[in-house]
């Protein structure tokens, strides 16, 4: 180990930092072209260790700005990196087809292979069509009706247009995109990404999100009722509470269905109880159920 530094890009400050050299290897052509300096290195600010390869190519020489003479020095950090790039978090809410897509062309975009990047983000809009059941003979039908089915908005439809055409260009001319074009490409997509999949998992798990589904409804009802009394009977407001304004759909129909997952043994977090007279129509009866049972599982 020395005391050497140098400065160096660290992935985790996402910005130049000094570095200590822990180690190096020095290697020179025979004839003095150039050297290549191999050293790992650790960042003083979060200590987060890497790689990095200094090619001097004395033979590579230009003019700089002030007309003076300079040589070509390359730079490789390893791993790879997308500078300036902030890795997105929660990616695991995102379906693991999409996922693994999106991954294999980061992986593409971080080592310098930008045709592939470019058909790879091409593939993404792919995978999120697939994954959403989204129609058409080809991409731009399905971007379309990604729009029709209110999933993206139009402004949003006419972005993946541009990630299209950047990746036909790929796919078709071969044509490379830049690494600037790329890098708005990758925005777009993991707000996309975000918009589709990360921030309505995360608000759920916070936030008093609207209830679209049976299999959400039965958790929600499982989360009330572990909060009431064992002993009295509730009819489904009353266990809900004030979240019965997060219910989306028609409670009659769904309660029907809890009361056969009741009766099958499927949601044994609830018993059927009495029937009662309605508080909005004497004449109509009412379901209530006793609560508090085997709450160490959930219902599903």
């Amino acid at each position: 180990m020395s005391n050497k530094t140098v400065s160096n890009y660290c992935s985790t400050c996402r910005h130049d930092t000094k570095h200590q050299i822990l180690f190096e290897l020095e290697e020179k052509a025979e004839y003095g072209e150039y050297k290549t300096l191999k050293q790992t290195v650790k960042c003083l600010g979060c200590e987060e260790s890497s790689f990095r390869i200094e090619e001097h190519r004395y033979w590579d020489t230009f003019e700089d700005n002030s007309e003076n003479e300079k040589y070509r020095l390359i730079i490789q950090l390893f791993p790879n990196i997308l500078k300036g790039h902030t890795e997105v978090r929660a990616l695991y809410n995102v379906p693991n087809k999409i996922r693994e897509v999106y991954n294999q062309t980061i992986l593409a975009f971080k080592g310098r292979s930008n045709l592939l990047a470019g058909v790879g983000f091409r593939a993404v809009i792919e995978a999120i069509c697939i994954q959403e059941k989204i129609k058409g003979g080809n991409l731009e039908i399905k971007i379309n009706n990604l729009a029709k089915n209110r999933l993206i908005t139009d402004r949003e439809a006419e972005r993946l247009h541009s990630i299209r055409f950047i990746g036909n260009d790929s796919v078709h001319e071969m044509e490379i995109p830049s690494e600037s074009k790329l890098f708005l490409v990758l925005e777009i997509i993991e707000n996309l990404l975000k918009n589709l999949y990360i921030i309505d998992a995360q608000a759920k798990s916070v936030l008093d999100t609207i209830i679209k589904n049976y299999t959400d409804f039965e958790d929600l009802l499982w989360r009330c009722a572990s909060k009431l009394s064992q002993t009295n009977q509730y009819n489904i407001k009353q266990i809900l509470g004030k979240h019965i304004r997060r219910i989306n759909f028609d409670l009659t129909e769904i309660e029907q269905i809890l009361i056969e997952r009741i009766n099958s043994g499927n949601a044994k977090f609830l018993k059927l109880g009495d029937q009662k007279s309605s508080d909005e129509d004497s004449t109509a009866k009412q379901n209530y159920f006793y609560t508090g049972l085997e709450y160490d599982e959930l219902p599903f």
